[in-house]
């Protein structure tokens, strides 16, 4: 038993190590806005989110498809209101209805 003990890495120790293996941001962020609802589009078997990048998030990227990475950046020049909605629509929102949609067709 102490054997056992002497070889364990303090939490600290294993903490800073699995930190530095990890990537500083998710994947997702390296796609672009475009793909990113269609793909959402394509996981749901619904419009919602291709028509949500279409009547929103398109115009408020300047009508040109840019990396999430970058819009997340660029959205603090947005009014408060414009930017709220993006990051609600970009991050909240496909991770609370996916489940609903997942559950419905499953039904």
């Amino acid at each position: 038993m102490d054997n056992v003990k002497n070889l364990r890495i303090p939490l600290d120790e294993r903490i800073q190590k699995d930190n530095k293996e990890k990537p500083d941001f998710l994947k997702v962020f390296e796609l672009f806005t475009d793909d990113y609802f269609i793909a959402l589009s394509e996981i749901s078997h619904d419009l919602h989110f291709a028509n949500r990048y279409k009547e929103f998030i398109h115009e408020k990227e300047g009508n040109t498809p840019h990396l999430l990475s970058v819009c997340m950046h660029h959205i603090e020049t947005l009014p408060k209101e414009d930017r709220d909605l993006f990051m609600y629509y970009t991050l909240v929102e496909p991770f609370a209805k996916i489940p609903t949609f997942e559950r419905s067709k499953s039904e």
